[in-house]
């Protein structure tokens, strides 16, 4: 990704994170996060990123030196991304490459062949294993 689109992606992020500090997903192409999820995020289509999540939402992160570790995460995603999530999992924020699917066996089988242990299904708001069933 190149430069600009970073510095965009990475604002949205950042507003995505404030409005949810849980968790958001931004559209690459919007530059900006998404108010809902119509399908199922499958992650995993590139590297994720684990940084040290800051309790004060005005900072984002608890070490400022992430911020260069977090830009060049994004500067470094591959051409075709469409989308980023971030979510917190106890004292780290998450970022991932997502790709967005309709259909919930498509996502189950990408997931699985990306060696994903869980699907975020947007039309329930909640996360399902991948091997869930339901």
């Amino acid at each position: 990704m190149n430069v600009n689109s970073s510095i965009h992606v990475l604002g949205a992020i950042v507003e995505g994170l404030r409005q949810d500090p849980t968790g958001t997903t931004v559209s690459v192409r919007a530059r900006k996060p998404l108010p809902f999820i119509d399908g199922y995020a499958v992650g995993g289509g590139f590297r994720e990123l684990r940084l040290l999540a800051s309790n004060d939402m005005t900072k984002i992160f608890a070490v400022p030196e992430d911020w260069g570790a977090f830009t060049g995460w994004l500067r470094d995603l591959p051409y075709d991304t469409t989308h980023v999530g971030a979510w917190r999992d106890e004292d780290e924020y998450v970022f991932d490459s997502v790709s967005i699917y309709q259909n919930a066996d498509v996502a189950f089988k990408i997931a699985e062949e990306r060696g994903e242990d869980a699907v975020y299904d947007g039309y329930r708001q909640r996360v399902l294993s991948v091997h869930e069933t339901d």
